[in-house]
């Protein structure tokens, strides 16, 4: 795993690059977050650069919240808050006070920040631990080598309230990492996903619509007669149909754009199979646990058992850990099998031997 100084340094040379198209402007209220139609870099602007180091703690990246969030389950949200003609997105910018999530219900969000790595750079995503407290988690990601986009991820309000979430909320972490160099079949796979090298001048332009990366530079009438020049017999409905649907249903236009992506990815398949054998050999094992502190001590040790860790694999995985506690001074994890069982040790030095006993939260995730 990158360091701080590591990361500073890949900056530099451009083997990561963070930009934003929202940073912060205290002077407005009501608008907390400027928009900058031109994505600003964590390398040379000024304010990019500052915005980067408040959120750059450790080694790891703070994430933050884009302007626009598609709730799971809600056919349709209010018209003040609705960007555009979407029915089912909630524009932040409209909502001074947040939007609420109802408990368990998820959100398929965009980032703030647009990310691209090189081919020997990955990276993984974890939910904050701060966050917990509010119920607010994640969905653990992986993101590829030579992966340039905004990241896609959904939202979980875990708590038993509602949770409000707003634009540049800090999300998540951000932790990078040395990867084999991809090959070609790798980079044209992920240039083939819908949203690669989407950036927020384009969704809210409305050249591509929200969540689903739709290309509406041409017209629909066009865009049908190629698919099926293209498609005929594979799509068995008339052209006269087609347009009438279409018509009197943007949501059944979204999904038929959708379809002609997948069957265009379907070409692919060969490559796509590699993809997945070589990250089913980099499974991400994740979770969190309590550490019981006991007072006077100054060291405390903690094992985890993972049961599903995968048979006859190598225990030398990467562990990542994730904690905010000051009275903590570092924390290292390893892992030990004996026979089949494969046991996640934990080692915690606190700063000074505790006052008295203490739980405290730490968030881990495993790359075996």
């Amino acid at each position: 795993m990158l360091n701080y100084v590591d990361i500073k340094r890949l900056l530099d040379e451009d083997e990561i690059k963070i930009e934003y198209s929202f940073l912060p402007s205290p002077e407005n209220q009501e608008a907390p977050f400027i928009f900058h139609s031109e994505q600003v870099s964590a390398k040379d602007d000024e304010e990019a650069i500052q915005f980067f180091e408040n959120n750059l703690v450790r080694n790891r990246v703070g994430i933050t919240l884009g302007p626009l969030l598609m709730p799971y389950g809600v056919f349709q949200v209010p018209k003040k808050i609705r960007f555009g003609k979407y029915r089912n997105v909630v524009d932040l910018r409209k909502c001074p006070s947040g939007y609420k999530l109802k408990p368990r219900q998820e959100a398929l969000i965009f980032t703030n920040e647009y990310v691209s790595l090189s081919p020997n750079i990955g990276a993984i995503i974890l939910s904050r631990v701060t966050n917990y407290f509010t119920g607010l988690t994640v969905q653990s990601s992986y993101i590829d080598s030579t992966w340039s986009g905004l990241l896609k991820l959904i939202v979980r309000n875990g708590s038993d309230h509602d949770s409000s979430v707003y634009i540049g909320q800090k999300i998540g972490r951000l932790f990078f990492f040395s990867s084999p160099c991809e090959d070609e079949s790798t980079s044209k796979l992920l240039r083939a996903s819908p949203h690669y090298g989407l950036n927020w001048s384009q969704i809210l332009g409305d050249i591509h619509s929200p969540f689903f990366a739709t290309d509406r530079t041409e017209s629909r009438f066009e865009y049908i007669l190629s698919i099926v020049k293209r498609k005929k017999k594979t799509i068995g409905i008339s052209l006269a149909t087609l347009i009438a649907l279409i018509s009197i249903s943007p949501t059944l236009w979204s999904a038929i754009r959708s379809l002609n992506s997948m069957v265009d990815i379907k070409k692919d398949l060969s490559s796509l199979k590699k993809q997945v054998q070589r990250q089913n050999n980099n499974l991400v094992i994740s979770g969190k646990t309590s550490i019981l502190g006991q007072r006077g001590e100054s060291l405390s040790t903690t094992r985890i058992d993972l049961p599903r860790w995968p048979k006859n694999h190598p225990t030398d995985g990467i562990v990542i850990l994730d904690y905010d506690n000051q009275k903590v001074n570092n924390m290292n994890g390893s892992l030990d099998r004996v026979d089949d069982k494969v046991t996640l040790v934990l080692i915690t030095n606190f700063s000074n031997p505790l006052s008295s006993d203490e739980l405290f939260q730490v968030s881990w995730s495993i790359l075996p």
